[in-house]
């Protein structure tokens, strides 16, 4: 079932209105209507959003699978995989990275919904202490996160970083800073902004496993 049929039958299942989806997502009623129409989709934040307010997962609610939510015991664990590497500094891309390496995430902390969340190990220093050089994130995949938040980012077309983000609504600039006092915040402005979008944001920190020392 595509996203038009599924999402009409799941707000009607709810019993909202197409005006409160709306006021709910802060969009036009008109933006609704074309999305049960077909002929717009949301973006992936606002996915995000439906899927809660709608108690299944993005992929369901997108037509990708007939599983509303993923189920776990509340106990279970769940190996992810790292999927690529990224660098704490300003100077490297996202790098996709198959060793077949997981680590163990407990299902609880991805609120039934794995496919919302990847991993990513760290390089560099820059933010140091929080991140060490090794370490692994788990990002939540969304296209916007507030200011004050650690995301992952992507600026000047193809390079990513790992930064605290700091902007002010309406104004057309945002600060990638590091914790690590070496390293100067970095703002980017204007036009660059165009070349700047958010791949996650971080909600933990994994520490790499410490060596012996037999």
């Amino acid at each position: 079932m595509d996203f038009a049929n599924r999402f009409k039958i799941l707000r009607k299942e709810k019993g909202y209105t197409q005006q409160q989806i709306a006021d709910l997502c802060f969009l036009d009623k008109s933006t609704v209507c074309r999305w049960e129409k077909g002929d717009n989709y949301p973006n992936q934040q606002t996915q995000s959003k439906l899927a809660d307010l709608l108690g299944v997962s993005i992929d369901y609610l997108m037509g990708r699978t007939d599983m509303r939510m993923i189920s776990f015991p509340s106990e279970a664990v769940i190996d992810m995989p790292i999927i690529g590497s990224v660098r704490g500094g300003m100077d490297g891309n996202v790098v996709q990275e198959e060793t077949g390496e997981t680590r163990p995430i407990a299902a609880s902390a991805l609120h039934g919904r794995p496919d919302e969340y990847f991993l990513l190990r760290v390089r560099g220093d820059s933010m140091y202490p929080d991140i060490m050089d090794g370490d692994c994130v788990l990002v939540k995949k969304t296209e916007s996160v507030e200011s004050g938040s650690m995301a992952v980012v992507l600026y000047d077309g193809d390079y990513a970083t790992v930064k605290w983000v700091r902007y002010v609504e309406g104004e057309d600039w945002v600060d990638l800073i590091s914790n690590n006092p070496q390293y100067a915040p970095v703002r980017i402005e204007g036009a660059d902004l165009e070349q700047c979008r958010v791949l996650g944001e971080v909600v933990d920190i994994l520490r790499k496993p410490k060596k012996r020392n037999w």
